[in-house]
């Protein structure tokens, strides 16, 4: 079916973000935002245990391993994520313009089972080129974003590789939060530590912003007019349809299209427009 919203694309295809109806037409479409949430948060081990880090210096009785343990809990405090899904791009021939459905990154059914609230919810589909330069403007020289790379390692290399090293004397000197950008701005190390997750997730095919904040509260994205689309789940109800339609009217929404995930028998299908999507989910529900 036909995918109009790619239209709108600047140049750089588009990211994907699930999440649940409440969660969309209550707080990320009302405010225009998407929080940007600590990494202690994330449900993949490798992202949201604590790191253990080794001290790289000469005085041991100061810098134990309490030390250690305490400078990892704070570091991995002030490091802030909001993440994505892609396009699963063909390479022959290579394209942005993706007219297989099941290769769409609003159409991944464990992404709609785990953060879409099973098939329920919506997906919110972002320029990427425009998301990636809000995100600049607002976090400029502390915005790093990426792909993911799935890897497994062994216990014995995590142990041994330097990017699980610190320098204690500097941590005490500039603080977890300065400390904290320091290290990761070294290519090396935002992607083993921020940028790497463990085989079985690499069906989510993540991108992730990543950023760094010390504040007690929350922070946020502010993404402007960079979203193109929102897509609802194959079991998404008119009435959550029209509340999210009526954010239509905002400047910032303007030109947003509405689409739908639908099935027939073993092949999903996407239907794009409100009017289409009513008359079909009344045409499936109304047997009078």
């Amino acid at each position: 079916m036909t995918q109009n919203f790619r239209d709108a694309d600047s140049g750089d295809g588009f990211l994907y973000h699930y999440t649940s109806i409440d969660t969309a037409r209550d707080y990320i479409l009302k405010d225009n935002r998407l929080l940007l949430n600590s990494l202690h948060k994330a449900n993949d081990p490798k992202d949201c245990k604590t790191w253990f880090l080794s001290a790289y210096t000469n005085d041991h009785e100061r810098y134990g391993l309490k030390h250690g343990l305490r400078a990892a809990e704070e570091l991995k405090k002030v490091v802030r994520v909001t993440c994505f899904t892609q396009d699963q791009l063909q390479e022959n021939p290579p394209s942005k313009i993706i007219l297989d459905i099941n290769r769409c990154g609003f159409n991944n059914p464990q992404m709609w089972h785990y953060y879409g609230k099973a098939n329920t919810g919506v997906c919110l589909v972002f320029d990427k080129k425009e998301l990636l330069a809000r995100f600049s403007e607002q976090y400029g020289g502390n915005a790093l974003s990426g792909p993911i790379k799935y890897i497994d390692r062994s216990l014995g290399h995590s142990n041994a590789i330097p990017q699980y090293q610190y320098f204690p004397e500097r941590y005490d000197e500039i603080g977890s939060l300065n400390y904290c950008k320091e290290h990761m701005m070294q290519p090396s190390n935002a992607e083993l530590m921020l940028f790497q997750k463990s085989t079985p997730w690499n069906c989510e095919n993540e991108f992730r912003l990543v950023t760094f904040s010390d504040k007690a509260d929350a922070i946020y994205l502010n993404f402007e007019s960079s979203l193109k689309a929102v897509c609802f789940g194959s079991f998404a109800c008119i009435d959550d349809i029209e509340a999210v339609k009526a954010y239509k009217s905002d400047a910032h929404y303007r030109g947003l299209t509405l689409g739908k995930i639908f099935w027939r028998n073993a092949s999903p299908f996407y239907v794009e427009g409100y009017h289409n999507i009513k008359r079909r989910i009344l045409s499936i529900t109304d047997f009078n």
